[in-house]
């Protein structure tokens, strides 16, 4: 029960956490979305995958059809990291076999989280980074 209790913590937590930038990029978005800018919809993208890896992130229990749903969000999100392309390349070929793994098992089980928290930490410095820019702390 305390494990169930500590995921729901965790969720609420890093959603509070993350909730301040990603309502940074979605009020730049909404003053960017009429301007010709390259790369915009990048603003309203990133915090909506990143959201729903955060909630497989803290899932009590995983399906295969999650790994569906979040699957091609990976990707994107490993290579918002600031990590190296052998480091993120490693990271989905780490998660592919986990999910391959049937059934599961508790290195399996146990790798998927260390991967999960490893591209989490990657994303929260990135993200960070980005809203101390100008384009997200001026008040025009």
């Amino acid at each position: 029960r305390w494990f169930h209790l500590a995921l729901l913590v965790g969720h609420i937590a890093t959603l509070c956490y993350c909730g301040k930038y990603w309502w940074q990029y979605f009020s730049v978005y909404k003053k960017l979305a009429n301007v010709d800018v390259p790369h915009c919809e990048q603003l309203l993208v990133l915090p909506l995958f990143m959201c729903n890896f955060v909630g497989v992130m803290f899932a009590r229990s995983l399906h295969y059809q999650f790994y569906v749903w979040y699957y091609h969000t990976l990707h994107y999100l490993v290579w918002t990291t600031g990590y190296p392309v052998k480091n993120r390349l490693l990271l989905l070929g780490v998660i592919e076999m986990c999910w391959n793994t049937f059934p599961s098992t508790v290195a399996s089980s146990g790798a998927l989280h260390v991967c999960h928290f490893i591209i989490l930490v990657g994303l929260l410095s990135q993200v960070s980074k980005s809203c101390d820019m100008t384009i997200f702390t001026s008040r025009s």
